[in-house]
């Protein structure tokens, strides 16, 4: 159903995109473009969504699958941008760096120091990626202070998460192309084997120990429930002998040194409109 779905409108995203390269200029644009199968990629996490919320109004999802849904839905809303924003999400939300390495990080993997950012831009955007992920999950995923709840993923959770990123990391991008363009930078971040060697290239620590995950809450599935209940933290915390988490098909195989803080230009400044285009 939901791959059906998404090839049905694949043609008309398509020319959506094409109608906005007539009227924009494509060097200007803060937004990634997108060949057809990324579209389509775009279109079955948008498919997904819907069928996944349906379906949390009938049933409390287990934890492994709260997990892979929370991860995809992270990815569909940073992909949809650009890499800046796939940045903040893996580098801030996923494996937990400040601001100012997550800046260093995503100017050295870019290559390129006018992508560096004032610090305040970042925790804009931060703030907006929560935002999002907040109202997409409103009961299962508690925010202090503008950051979303969390605990170290390990041994299985770990496993499950590196799993989902290489399945949701943009597909059709080699592990070995060249950072040329948003794509490619977008797999090196949220492709795990790739994020790892190169941080480490960096003579930064290994970034897999970083990882982290939501404290997750559930509510009941009827609707207007307002009592909540934990569900069964063990299974998404750090401890050996906890009970496997629910694990999906295996997917197909596709940083100390603080930034400076002094103002520069935005990168992609524009994405502060966010007008996407896939939902």
């Amino acid at each position: 159903m939901i791959a059906n779905t998404a090839v049905r409108r694949l043609p008309s995203a398509i020319a959506a995109q094409d109608k906005r390269l007539y009227y924009m200029n494509r060097e200007r644009s803060t937004k990634v473009w997108l060949d057809e199968t990324q579209l389509l990629q775009q279109l079955v996490f948008a498919s997904s969504d819907r069928i996944e919320r349906s379906d949390e109004s009938r049933r409390a999802p287990e934890a492994g699958e709260l997990l892979i849904r929370y991860l995809k839905h992270l990815v569909w809303i940073s992909t949809r941008r650009n890499a800046f924003h796939v940045a903040i999400a893996v580098a801030r939300l996923l494996y937990g760096y400040t601001t100012p390495e997550t800046a260093e990080l995503y100017c050295r993997l870019a290559d390129d120091p006018e992508k560096i950012a004032d610090d305040a831009y970042y925790r804009a955007r931060k703030r907006f990626l929560v935002q999002e992920i907040h109202e997409r999950f409103p009961r299962a995923i508690r925010v202090d202070g503008g950051t979303i709840a969390g605990v170290r993923a390990a041994g299985e959770t770990r496993t499950l998460v590196e799993q989902s990123l290489e399945a949701f990391a943009p597909w059709e991008i080699p592990c070995d192309a060249a950072i040329r363009g948003e794509l490619p930078l977008m797999h090196v971040f949220l492709h795990p084997r790739c994020f790892r060697e190169r941080v480490m290239a960096l003579a930064w620590p290994d970034p897999s120990p970083r990882l982290q995950v939501p404290a997750f809450e559930t509510v009941m599935p009827h609707i207007g429930a307002r009592a909540s209940r934990p569900l069964d933290r063990e299974r998404l915390a750090l401890g050996g002998g906890t009970p496997p988490l629910q694990r999906p098909g295996r997917p197909r195989s596709g940083a100390t040194a603080a930034g400076g803080r002094a103002r520069r230009a935005r990168p992609n400044s524009g994405a502060a409109r966010d007008q996407d285009s896939v939902r």
